[in-house]
């Protein structure tokens, strides 16, 4: 399974796919779920923000690969904000209160590891995190399209060092 986490002023998301590879060589993907939270009135950064899309990310993952049977450590993360990948792969006790809780529970559930840079073109919850009509997501399809590089073998998928 492959999720991915996104944040804008409005609002942040995630949202998950899986892929599978087989024998044959053959990739699929398929949209498996999404989910959006408005985000709080009080005036928050966008690397907080991103911060607070990548919980909501693990935290929807562990709900998917329970009805999926999958093990959480076959999971990869994606996210835009470099922020978000240099505190998840430092200890979380060296920051303040916020972030250092949040990591806290992303250290918890996930191996930094599993954690990669995505560059925003390329990122779906983007979509989700920015809002779009109903109306414009059915009929461009672009909400339930998988990232073409997800069909590529692992090698070809986007470099951390973006």
């Amino acid at each position: 399974m492959t999720v991915f986490a996104d944040a804008s002023a409005d609002a942040y998301a995630a949202v998950a796919y899986t892929r599978c590879e087989y024998v044959s060589g053959q990739i699929s993907c398929h949209f498996v779920c999404a989910k959006t939270k408005v985000a709080p009135l009080t005036s928050t950064s966008i690397p907080l923000l991103e911060l607070m899309a990548a919980v909501l990310a693990v935290q929807m993952s562990v709900s998917a690969v329970k009805v999926l049977e999958i093990p959480v450590t076959e999971v990869h993360f994606w996210t835009d904000s470099m922020n978000v990948l240099f505190w998840i792969r430092n200890r979380s006790r060296i920051f303040k209160p916020f972030v250092a809780n949040r990591i806290g529970e992303i250290h918890r559930l996930t191996d930094p590891d599993q954690w990669r840079h995505v560059p925003t073109k390329c990122n779906p919850a983007d979509i989700a995190s920015r809002g779009t009509s109903i109306s414009l997501l059915v009929q461009e399809h672009c909400g339930w399209q998988v990232p073409e590089f997800l069909l590529l073998p692992e090698e070809c998928w986007p470099d951390d060092a973006v």
